[in-house]
């Protein structure tokens, strides 16, 4: 199994001959054989990282986005059907 580790340095490394070690998020993809190197840093965070069915996902989110459209136009036409004839014109739904 693979694992992201990820964790807060410094920069390594110099611009114009400074070397200010300002914090940046560092990253590494790892088995789990080569863990161990990690486990004295105390800000590590460790993620497994597991196969998803991409298909189901999309799905799941195409669901989700014509479920609100759907809800909007709902909410549309029950707004429209409360205007009184004068309002329709006004907004030249008519």
């Amino acid at each position: 199994m693979k694992y992201l580790v990820t964790w807060t340095g410094v920069t390594s490394g110099s611009f114009l001959g400074r070397d200010d070690g300002y914090p940046e998020e560092k990253l590494a993809l790892v088995d789990e054989s080569r863990l161990y190197v990690y486990k004295n840093n105390k800000n590590v965070k460790v993620f497994a990282i597991t196969e998803v069915n991409t298909t189901q996902l999309i799905e799941d989110s195409v669901r989700k986005v014509r479920e609100a459209a759907l809800q909007e136009k709902q909410a549309k036409e029950a707004a429209l059907a409360k205007l009184s004839k004068n309002e329709r014109r006004l907004l030249r739904l008519e």
